[in-house]
């Protein structure tokens, strides 16, 4: 299984080939996104009604409505797996933002492949990640 971060989704329904390129790679795979990251997305489109960006959340919502993509809700389980990754990362001087501790949670738990173009994500240990 793959997991989106926001930024690659972001390039995906940008068509930006990079990210076209990165997620053909995982095609065959069940793809989702977090909760969190539909959220980031929804305040996005609400802030730049741009035509552009009415296009891209019709797509987003065709994929999700399709079952293209799954939408992951947070659980009590993903929540404690975040609470031990930030608790981890504050010792050591790195904490992450809460909302992108808890989409890498979700990846976590999932065992997920989770694709984003958020270096960032990098100090998170055991994160399966693959970035643009």
């Amino acid at each position: 299984m793959i997991l989106l971060d926001t930024s690659i989704l972001i390039d995906l329904l940008a068509n930006k080939k990079q990210a076209v390129r990165l997620i053909s790679k995982y095609k065959e795979l069940p793809t989702g996104i977090s909760v969190i990251t539909l959220a980031e997305l929804e305040v996005g489109f609400l802030c730049l009604k741009t035509d552009r960006q009415k296009k891209a959340r019709e797509k987003l919502f065709e994929l999700i409505k399709s079952g293209v993509l799954e939408v992951f809700e947070i659980t009590a389980k993903i929540a404690l797996e975040y609470a031990n990754l930030q608790a981890r990362l504050i010792k050591v001087g790195k904490p992450i933002s809460g909302f992108d501790g808890l989409v890498a949670a979700t990846a976590n738990f999932y065992n997920a492949t989770f694709l984003t173009s958020d270096s960032g994500f990098s100090r998170i240990k055991n994160l399966k990640i693959v970035t643009t």
